[in-house]
């Protein structure tokens, strides 16, 4: 009776352990769904931000920068080149854009937005 006690009691043990373990596994990547969503809700916002200061004032936006609190934590910088494409004639006068938002002390997540632009919003 003692030995079935016994046994009971560690096979429960390391159940626990296993179940601890897939808890905490779950929590860190909960924890990263949160961090990555925040990332994107606050690339989308920064994007059409950027957007509209471009087309109301081409050429003044800033290629990098930080966010107010509670999101200082998180800066965004921003990459500019020309658009490569197969064919010369689509490709005239668009630009590569790429928005990269990530924590301020580089630890992951980061989250990159691509899209085209015209050539007189870009800052040169």
């Amino acid at each position: 009776m003692l030995v079935e006690a016994t046994l009971t009691v560690v096979v429960i043990a390391v159940g626990l352990v296993f179940i601890s373990r897939g808890m905490s596994g779950s929590l860190k990547a909960l924890s990263t769904l949160q961090h990555t969503h925040r990332l994107l809700v606050l690339a989308e916002s920064t994007r059409s931000e950027l957007e509209t200061i471009a087309q109301q004032a081409p050429g003044s936006i800033s290629l990098n920068g930080s966010f107010d609190p509670p999101n200082d934590q998180y800066q965004w910088t921003m990459q500019q080149v020309p658009a490569q494409w197969e064919s010369s004639d689509l490709g005239a006068g668009m630009w590569s854009v790429m928005l990269t938002v990530s924590r301020a002390n580089g630890t992951p997540p980061r989250v990159r937005l691509h899209t085209i632009w015209p050539a007189d919003w870009i800052v040169q």
